[in-house]
């Protein structure tokens, strides 16, 4: 408060919480995010935190705000800027070295993320992050009147989701392949290319609003699998208790238990499923438009679909397996193993399929899930002026 004299050890306990709050979200995500936790990584009581937050949503909030909000902000900033998107000239040497802070982020990034996914579940998280950096992208990116301002603010959007994208993929097998320099260099050749937009075709994708088909022969398990994701999506998968879920399918904790030994294990089998239905009916989707009408709008089309309000509820399972992926490397690698199996099956098709490219693909996919969640008008806007020289 003004004219409060704040000790020295006072500022010395908030420093060390701020720091101890972004390694335990970046570390060990939000499931361990509780004062005992933060306390102990910053070698302190609870009291202190007791003392200045109700709860650790505020304590979220206040991390977000004062800690990794302007860190992420920043580099965003700069990363646009530097590929000449902010009225900036482009700077190459900067763009790469952006790039490359992304695809290695700073415990401050990570933590960002992470908070950013939490959001979703948080009154208080959500209104520190709508306040901030929502605010600011959804300037540089909300739709606007005339062609070439709609242009600039998919250029922006789409760029923005690359950047994103390479913080979720940061800790996944394989993305150590993209070279950032090359990869640099594809994209400020691709904003340099003048792309029309135009209007993209309607797309049936009845596979991303429809339950996924397990068929594993088992009913109950059917059921169950499904519910958890269904819990998830509403929930968030630190929020989303056993209990719950097997009330949803209509079944019991010992039908659950019988069949998986822990939450965990059923999330791991959900998503696993679900993330190789989707893989290749997305595939497929992509490619049924693609012979009608190119691969660089089929692209674009199928990141309108993604990006539709109606389907937040997909968006927050995937980001949530992309998190839990962080933090648990069962969830991980088990994921890992089935992106990997769906690569090895599209090099078989084409030999000539790029695999580091593919990773790429993969990041701005789950980037586009976060813009969303910054700018939920995204989805207007015609990523053909990007996809198409990119295709191209």
């Amino acid at each position: 408060m003004a004219g409060i004299d704040i000790s020295p050890r006072v500022r010395r306990t908030d420093r060390a919480l701020c720091a101890a709050s972004v390694r335990v979200a970046a570390r060990e995500g939000w499931g361990d995010f509780t004062f005992a936790r933060v306390a102990r990584e910053a070698g302190t009581s609870r009291r202190p935190l007791q003392d200045r937050y109700a709860g650790r949503s505020q304590l979220a909030a206040a991390t977000w705000t004062e800690s990794v909000e302007p860190v992420v902000r920043g580099l965003l900033v700069e990363f646009l800027a530097s590929a000449g998107l902010l009225q900036s000239p482009l700077d190459r040497e900067r763009f790469v070295a952006v790039m490359d802070e992304l695809a290695h982020p700073s415990p401050e990034v990570q933590a960002a993320v992470e908070l950013l996914i939490i959001a979703q579940f948080d009154h208080a998280l959500a209104g520190a992050v709508g306040a901030s950096l929502g605010e600011e992208i959804s300037r540089w990116c909300g739709p606007r009147d005339g062609e070439l301002s709609r242009v600039d603010a998919a250029r922006r959007a789409y760029m923005l989701s690359v950047a994103l994208g390479l913080v979720l993929v940061a800790r996944r097998p394989g993305v150590e392949r993209i070279d950032v320099a090359h990869l640099a260099d594809v994209w400020l050749r691709i904003l340099a290319t003048p792309v029309a937009p135009r209007p993209l075709p309607e797309v049936d994708a009845p596979h991303l609003r429809a339950p996924v088909p397990f068929a594993t022969g088992d009913a109950v398990r059917d059921r169950l699998l499904q519910s958890m994701l269904d819990e998830v999506g509403e929930r968030g998968y630190d929020a989303a208790t056993v209990d719950a879920v097997a009330q949803r399918a209509g079944s019991s904790q010992g039908a659950l238990f019988a069949r998986y030994p822990t939450k965990a294990a059923l999330f791991l089998d959900a998503v696993r499923r679900q993330s190789a239905h989707a893989l290749r009916a997305n595939e497929a989707c992509i490619a049924q438009i693609a012979a009608a009408h190119g691969r660089g709008v089929a692209e674009a089309a199928m990141i309108r679909e993604f990006m539709r309000p109606g389907l937040h509820h997909l968006r927050i399972i995937a980001l949530e397996e992309f998190r839990t992926g962080w933090h648990d490397p069962v969830i991980r690698e088990a994921i890992a193993r089935e992106h990997k199996a769906f690569l090895a099956e599209c090099q078989a098709r084409n030999p000539g399929f790029n695999v580091a490219e593919a990773h790429v693909g993969y990041a701005v996919g789950g980037g586009t899930l976060l813009l969303c969640i910054l700018c939920p008008d995204a989805w207007l806007l015609p990523y053909d002026v990007v996809t198409v020289a990119w295709e191209g």
